[in-house]
């Protein structure tokens, strides 16, 4: 069927946009890339399917939220409409997918992010949700998809269908909402919650980043089981020279189970900010120190910025009865990819010392387009920082 069968253009506002490509799907709500007939540019625009009135408010909410919002680092709405009893909301087009699936690719080639990498990536989700606090607007569902990534080095936070303008007279919210696996315990309880809930957000978002999976992820579990993982705070350390104590001082500060005792965001700025200028600065000495080993021409001894263990061992052994990306240790001098990973951004993943037991993985197994789609979204990362 062509795409364009699927909307039908016969709407005054539609008629303005040339719709090329379906690029994501949900149960209420569909995005295509899509062109503006009028100025030529590149747009996502999101359907969403008014089946029920619960549906139409959050959409209403998405519309009110992004209208409020102007930042770098956040979606920006152009424009929304109704059509055919469906509303279209026009984004900025993100070219290079989301955290999700930059993760799933990582995961399936056995590649790690660096810290650097890692901290560019968060540093800006961070001063989006600072930008967003401070305007008394919680998100509410932080997680990887919901982070956009474009191929000028830029992230963006996007989807805000289940945020919250909470005014004066509304301090907390109590509503279920978001994705339990980055849910905080208090939402999760069904307690009121604030701010403190999108900070849990952030902790589980930062760990996926380094450890490519939520930190309460377990294969097949019910979300009773997620809970009580979480109220014992039951996650795997990350254990790894690759990786700062600092960074993992982030994490540990933002997964608390009492929301008081969470960091702000504005306190993970400041501890972002200290580990990059530490980085910097350890840059700085160590090509002072080749500097002078050269001067002296001393060839016995060699020091490289981030330099890592190759030796750390995987814990556990491949199961070839499971499907799970982390099971899939491939043997370096097989790998087709000619890509080099010559920078500090990408490892391999046999440079961490990680504890996640083998599992089924929750993603459907990747097509051969899919999987081109995502080698060419990778090269994007590699250059990115």
């Amino acid at each position: 069927m062509n795409i364009n069968d699927k909307i039908r253009v016969d709407d005054d506002n539609l008629k303005n946009y040339e719709i090329k490509k379906l690029v994501g799907q949900g149960e209420f709500c569909d995005v295509y890339k899509a062109i503006n007939r009028n100025d030529k540019q590149i747009v996502a625009l999101k359907r969403l399917k008014i089946q029920h009135g619960q549906t139409r408010i959050e959409c209403s909410r998405e519309i009110l939220v992004l209208r409020r919002l102007n930042h770098p680092n956040i979606i920006k709405h152009l424009e929304s409409f109704y059509a055919h009893n469906e509303i279209y909301i026009v984004l900025e087009y993100a070219d290079a997918g989301d955290l999700s699936k930059m993760i799933k690719y990582l995961r399936d080639n056995n590649k790690l992010l660096s810290e650097m990498a890692i901290l560019n990536f968060f540093g800006q989700i961070c001063d989006a949700l600072n930008y967003m606090h401070s305007k008394s607007i919680m998100h509410r569902d932080i997680k990887p998809a919901n982070v956009l990534v474009k191929q000028n080095r830029t992230v963006k936070l996007a989807d805000f269908g289940f945020s919250r303008l909470l005014s004066s007279n509304t301090k907390n919210a109590d509503t279920l909402v978001g994705t339990p696996y980055y849910m905080a315990p208090e939402r999760l309880d069904k307690l009121k919650y604030s701010f403190p809930a999108d900070i849990w957000s952030m902790g589980c978002l930062l760990y996926e980043l380094i450890i490519l999976y939520p930190p309460f992820y377990e294969p097949n579990q019910c979300i009773d089981m997620l809970i009580r993982k979480i109220h014992k705070l039951d996650y795997k350390p990350i254990y790894s020279s690759a990786y700062s104590d600092e960074i993992r001082q982030i994490i540990d500060k933002c997964l608390r189970l009492s929301p008081n005792e969470r960091l702000d965001i504005r306190q993970i700025l400041v501890k972002i900010n200290m580990i990059k200028q530490q980085h910097s600065t350890s840059t700085t000495m160590l090509n002072k120190n080749e500097e002078c080993k050269n001067f002296h021409n001393d060839d016995d001894h060699h020091h490289h910025h981030h330099q890592f263990d190759f030796k750390l061992p995987i814990t556990r052994q491949r199961s070839k009865s499971h499907g799970h990306p982390m099971d899939q240790i491939v043997d370096d001098n097989n790998d087709n990819d000619n890509d080099d990973d010559d920078d500090d951004n990408v490892m391999d993943i046999k440079q961490i010392h990680h504890h996640h037991q083998s599992s089924t993985s929750t993603s459907s197994p990747s097509s051969s387009s899919s999987s081109f789609r995502l080698k060419k979204f990778y090269k994007n990362i590699k250059n990115m920082f």
